[in-house]
Order: structure tokens, then sequence, then C-alpha cells
């Protein structure tokens, strides 16, 4: 798998690119509005894969593999290691969901998934894989850094930006005010702090416990674990929206060790909820013809 990676990594060097470089586009925040417009049908397509898989015994095999292959190569290019994270939890909710998970499947789908992490891991040279302790080193910055990052932010041997009031928990609507002419501060993400191993996340409870502290952090439980609760009781009922829609949660409840991607991010889930309503219930456009009426003029007389 290195070598396959050491090769890609060659091959994009021989060009001078990288797609770290396509990466740092996509988090500048400054991109076009084309592009805007790709990143919300990349949305739609990643949502469409799912449902596809969920059904994919009554649909077309090979169109379902090519629009898996397609959602692959778009988080390629994105370089987002959490997107691959994302979505492996999310295959094995839809494998188990279909009863096709067994113990060989698993251990050859996590094999396939950790390359793909590598290979973009590599490419972004972000990490350096060349010592003796490199893997372990990989798996512990990834499994267990945050919460030892969240212990020394408790602890105040770190601090961040707490931002206005309630910025934790409504970063979203924050920025939506901002983006109309507020000027909102928005608490301070993460920063890069030795666990000893560099680190920049602080897991979900990073911004609840800024906002209110260890009350903030049990409010967030209560909401978050009321939403995901329910989501779990409904896809129980086997209907086609709750399913899909719980597909596309349940990853976020795994990663809530790196930091809280349902309401940070809820531009995407709220995305994720339209898409799925649209998808699992149909939609058709229906056109209506209009005729414009004749009028017809009587002579006098």
């Amino acid at each position: 798998m290195f070598n396959i990676a050491t090769i890609l990594v060659s091959i994009g060097a021989a060009g001078n690119f990288s797609f770290s470089q396509i990466r740092q586009v996509y988090i500048s925040g400054s991109l076009p509005a084309i592009l805007e417009l790709l990143l919300y049908a990349c949305n739609f397509a990643y949502v469409l894969n799912v449902y596809a898989l969920l059904h994919i015994k009554t649909l077309d095999k090979k169109k379902v593999a090519l629009l898996t292959f397609t959602v692959l190569v778009v988080f390629i290019f994105k370089s987002n290691k959490t997107s691959f994270l994302l979505y492996f939890i999310t295959l094995l909710y839809v494998f188990h969901k279909n009863k096709i998970l067994n113990f060989y499947r698993l251990i050859l789908f996590t094999l396939v998934f950790v390359g793909l992490i590598i290979i973009v891991t590599v490419n972004r040279l972000d990490f350096d894989f060349s010592t003796s302790e490199a893997i372990w080193n990989f798996i512990y910055i990834y499994l267990i850094s945050p919460l030892t990052a969240f212990d020394t932010l408790i602890n105040g041997d770190v601090t961040l930006d707490s931002g206005s009031p309630g910025s934790g928990f409504f970063a979203f609507l924050y920025k939506v005010i901002n983006t109309f002419g507020g000027s909102l501060q928005i608490s301070q993400l993460g920063k890069y702090i030795d666990v000893p191993l560099p680190t920049n996340v602080f897991t979900i409870m990073r911004g609840p416990y800024l906002d209110a502290g260890i009350a903030g952090i049990i409010l967030m439980s209560v909401i978050q674990g009321i939403f995901y609760g329910l989501c779990y009781a409904e896809q129980k009922i086997n209907k086609k929206f709750y399913p899909l829609f719980y597909a596309l949660m349940v990853s976020t409840l795994f990663m809530q060790s790196f930091g809280d991607y349902l309401l940070y991010s809820f531009s995407t889930t709220l995305q994720y909820l339209i898409f799925s309503v649209l998808i699992a219930r149909g939609f058709t456009l229906h056109f209506r013809r209009y005729i414009r009426p004749r009028v017809c003029y009587n002579k006098i007389g």
C-alpha cells in the first residue's frame, strides 16, 4: 500500500501537482459560485449513493458501483480524510442493514479504507511515515489524542477563543447571520497542540464547554441523545426515508470523538435531510401548459 501511495505522489510531483493543492482551495472559503454548486451536487450524489447501496438488491449493480467509484474519486480529490471515515461508518451500517456484513468482509473493507486514508495522508504531506513508530503514532493521533487534547483544555493548559456567547452550539446560525452583515465571533475550532503528538481536534465537547462549561456538555448530550435516539427508533420501522437519513447521521455519532459533525456542520446536515426527503420519497416536476385565452370581439350593429 505504501508503494502505491509513493507512486501516486511521485506522479503528482512530476507534474507539479498534488491533491493537497485542491484541498487548499477547498478549505480557503473563497470558492467560485460554480464550485459551490458542484459541492452541493457532490453531496446530492453522496446521498443518492447511500440510498442506492441500501436498495442495491433491486437496482442495477453496475450503475451503483459506478456511482460509488465516483464518490470515492471525489473524496480523493478533496483530500479529506474525515470524508473517508464518515463514508466507512455509513457503509458499515448499510451492509449491516442489508445483512451482508461478515468478519472477512469487515476486514477487507477496513483494509481498503485504511489504504485510501493513507494515500490521501501521504499525498497531503502532513504526516511522516518514515519512522518505525509511524503507524502506531498515526493510530494514536486519530483514536486517542482528541480526548487527551480536551483534557488539556479543561485543565487550563491550552486556551481557545470562545467567541460570541452560544457560538459553540450555533456556529452555523452565527455564520448565516454574519453573511447578512452580522459581526458575531465564532468559537475557535481548534489549534495544534502536542499531546505529545500534534493534534487540532478536541472532541464534540469543545463547543458546548466553551459556551457553558460542564452544563453545556450536559445540555448538548441531552439534545443530541434525543435526536439520535429518535432517528434510531424510526429507522427500525424500515421506511425509505429514516434508514437513509440514519445511515448518513450514524457516522456523525461515531465521529464525536473528533468533533461536532451534527450542529457545527449543520449546513451539511440540512442538505442531507433535504436530499434524503427528495430521494426517498421521490419527486417529479409537473409542467402545466398555459394556453392564452382567445378573446372574441363581437361586432355591434
